[in-house]
């Protein structure tokens, strides 16, 4: 690792094929290999995608930090395009850099909606929470019509369901548009707390917010409702 450290220190790029060789040794430690990546990235080898392709075992954190160093504004779309070919935990660690560093572009937006529709709930639980971050949906029905499918499945009441359904309710807060209100009514009298909280809290960021939830208040048969709803128009802005 010290030889790592200097290498970098000197950007002795000259030594890209002995930084090769040492990350197909099997002595090659997981922190060894996010240092040669690092170098790589910055000696500008050309092939860099495609060892992404190929690695598997570093530790969660450690291949956040990479990919956020690596992952440019300038160079991201072309990640985008290969992100179906890298390993299940890159496609992970890219959707939170993508979300962290805010980048926008239709190729990516296509991305993240295509993802709402993956198999593997923890893509679609990621992708809707990049989506919710950057504020921008293509079409509410997008997000509609998903909750209007998994709201029939059985185990949609489950606790597995709770993270998901947590980021379609954020997601309609954040991007505000009316079609979704409906559906925001709907969850503030879910059996989850954390879902009830956070429906109420995306209904009073709307322009009518306040009004509705009061409405709630008052009127809505489900007593878990009105208290929720009673509770946000209580919160100070500072919750917003």
């Amino acid at each position: 690792m010290n030889t790592l450290y200097f290498i970098d220190l000197l950007k002795i790029d000259r030594m890209q094929d002995d930084l090769l060789k040492l990350l197909e040794s099997k002595k090659c430690s997981s922190e060894e290999r996010y240092q040669i990546y690092l170098l790589l990235a910055d000696f500008g080898y050309i092939h860099l995608q495609d060892l992404f392709k190929e690695s598997k075992g570093l530790p969660p954190f450690l291949l956040n930090e990479m990919i956020s160093l690596v992952i440019t504004t300038d160079n991201f779309e072309s990640y985008v395009d290969i992100f179906y070919d890298l390993p299940y935990e890159w496609q992970l660690s890219m959707l939170d850099v993508f979300r962290d560093k805010n980048f926008r572009s239709l190729k990516l937006q296509e991305l993240l909606e295509s993802l709402l529709n993956a198999t593997d709930q923890e893509k679609r639980v990621r992708a809707s929470k990049t989506i919710a971050s950057l504020g921008y949906i293509s079409s509410p029905d997008v997000i509609t019509q998903i909750i209007d499918e998994q709201s029939q499945m059985e185990e949609w009441q489950s606790p597995q369901y709770t993270g998901e359904k947590l980021m379609y309710v954020r997601l309609m807060g954040n991007i505000k548009t009316e079609r979704f209100l409906q559906y925001l009514e709907l969850f503030i009298s879910d059996g989850s707390y954390v879902i009830r909280s956070e429906a109420a809290k995306s209904i009073r960021k709307y322009k009518n917010g306040r009004d509705i939830l009061h409405s709630i208040n008052t009127r809505h048969p489900d007593s878990y409702a009105r208290n929720i709803a009673k509770e946000w128009l209580e919160r100070s802005m500072d919750y917003e």
